[in-house]
């Protein structure tokens, strides 16, 4: 299935720090084909908030599981609920729809959480002429679904599903699983777009009938009121009696008239309902769609990533490969850095060609590097699969070095690479980078963006400690985080044509002049004076 989906919206409630913020990635007024957004702010101010929402996101899109500490970590303890909204330009089969998808968690434990759930999720949808809401409330144990008409009217929900629903709902619920993505919902959909085909058709025959008889008695009266004229002892008793029969006769024709709309709209009103509730396979379509989308298009890389690759011991690539159009892989591999790897020989084929693609561009970033697969033979897994063992070089001028020499910048833009490479060429794929700079020249990362930002398709959304991209991006493309939890994310605002927002952002630290404080000052004379108080306690 072709489609096109664009991320618009992110809004955060109670996450992490974050009471209420909100980041919009898509901007109508642009020109080009991408969308950039960076996130900057002091240390503790929201800006991981972002990924970790769009990676709970993506797992709940996947049908996977939130059975993780580190999705427990993301909701604020103090707050009764947190919630996530995500909202999507989707197209399909030229049909555009604004969809929305939310979702509220609770807590188990008080100030001191031990678990959270889900409480409730919805998708909004509207375009195409239609307008729909389909939502999960996971507290409400008499409701499997709303709307209920949504599925009421299906045999199956009525006979045999609802107890299969029910324990569906309270499996989701336990797992920490989204109901709206799971198979159930969709098996259900589809259910509900066949129902609608058949009801749309019941109404066309309908209609078809009603309008062949309408048709005959316009017919059946148009030659009686010709015979009518065409006798002339009859045009002459019309003529003496037209006040007594022409009113009589005129009230028969405004009444046959006024029938004949009564049986149009009769015949209209079955189909308009029909198209009106045809929201089965609008849903069905957007769903699969969004889990598609999920699957192949979103790229999640958190600053774990980097912490991997200080360990020296592994470096994890994200990748997405197109051969011929035909074949799409996309996921994650980890290779190992301290000894040679073992990697499964139907996985080994993509991962010589992800080197492949790396390399094509990995030499116009940095000059003379090259990166090469040093194979030790076929070798039996402990699974009893067969599987390659090989070694990631480097070879720099001719000398062939492993690649752990390298430097810890250039392991990270060569795991996150074949991610860019995608966002550069397909307008689907979105990637979320956490501290983006972490290692990389600074001097490279603004070059890099800058190519980005004027060719790429995708859309990009990174944290970053280093000023150098908010040099090279538009205003537009940048959001600064707030001291304000209730209002976290905003962008800069009276920024003129030739300035420099770099010095801007400074200057709006230091003065001002924005919606929001940027920056909590540190007390410099504070600081110097605990730092010698805490030395001066250290016995030795």
């Amino acid at each position: 299935m072709e489609y096109t989906v664009r991320l618009e919206s992110v809004k955060l409630e109670n996450i992490k720090n974050v009471l209420n913020g909100k980041i919009k990635i898509h901007d109508d007024k642009k020109t080009r084909n991408c969308d950039i957004v960076g996130i900057y702010g002091q240390n503790g101010s929201g800006k991981t908030a972002v990924i970790d929402c769009m990676e709970i996101i993506q797992e709940l899109f996947m049908g996977r599981s939130l059975n993780d500490r580190r999705f427990l970590d993301c909701l604020n303890v103090n707050s009764p609920y947190s919630k996530i909204s995500a909202g999507f330009f989707v197209t399909s089969e030229g049909v555009g729809h604004y969809v929305v998808y939310e979702v509220e968690f609770r807590l188990v434990g008080g100030c001191k959480p031990i678990d959270f759930f889900i409480a409730k999720e919805s998708l909004r949808c509207a375009g195409g002429g239609v307008r729909t809401v389909f939502s999960c409330d996971f507290e409400n144990d008499d409701e499997l679904f709303s709307p209920k008409r949504l599925f009421g009217e299906l045999p199956s929900v009525k006979k045999k599903m609802k107890t299969r629903l029910a324990a569906q709902k309270l499996l989701a619920k336990e797992q920490k699983k989204s109901l709206i993505f799971s198979q159930t919902a969709a098996e259900l959909l589809k259910e509900r777009a066949l129902y609608e085909k058949e009801e749309s058709e019941k109404a066309l025959n309908a209609k078809s009938l009603n309008e062949k008889a309408a048709y005959k008695n316009a017919s059946a009266e148009k030659s009686l009121s010709g015979k009518f004229l065409n006798s002339q002892e009859t045009n002459e008793k019309i003529l003496n009696t037209r006040d007594l029969n022409g009113k009589e006769r005129d009230g028969k024709t405004l009444n046959t008239k006024t029938a004949c709309k009564k049986n149009a709209a009769s015949t209209e009103t079955p189909l308009e309902k029909s198209a009106a509730n045809a929201v089965g396979g609008t849903l069905s379509a957007i769903i699969s769609i969004l889990g598609q989308y999920a699957n192949m298009d979103l790229f999640v890389i958190k600053n774990s990533h980097s912490g991997i690759i200080s360990l020296n011991e592994l470096i994890p690539f994200s990748f997405k490969i197109v051969e011929g159009g035909a074949r799409i892989v996309k996921g994650e591999a980890g290779i190992r850095l301290d000894q040679p790897t073992l990697f499964p020989m139907v996985g080994y084929k993509d991962v010589s060609v992800l080197i492949g693609q790396l390399n094509v561009v990995i030499k116009s970033l940095v000059p003379d590097l090259k990166i090469e697969l040093k194979e030790y033979g076929e070798q039996v897994g402990d699974d009893g699969e067969p599987c390659m063992k090989f070694e990631v070089l480097a070879r720099r001028k001719g000398e062939l070095l492993p690649l752990r020499n390298e430097s810890e910048g250039i392991k990270k833009i060569i795991s996150i690479l074949s991610a860019l490479i995608s966002f550069y060429n397909r307008e689907n794929t979105i990637v979320l980078i956490d501290e983006l700079d972490a290692g990389i020249f600074e001097y490279l990362l603004g070059e890099l963006l800058s190519v980005l930002q004027e060719n790429a398709r995708g859309q990009l959304i990174f944290t970053s400690h280093n000023l150098r991209p908010i040099e090279i991006l538009d205003p537009e493309s940048i959001y600064f985080t707030s001291c304000n939890p209730n209002n976290r994310y905003i962008r800069p605002e009276n920024v003129g044509k030739n300035v420099n927002l770099r010095d801007f952002y400074y200057r709006a630290i230091e003065l001002g002049g924005q919606k929001e404080r940027l920056y909590d000052e540190t007390d410099l004379s504070e600081l110097s004076l605990a730092l010698r108080t805490a030395g001066g306690n250290i016995k030795l």
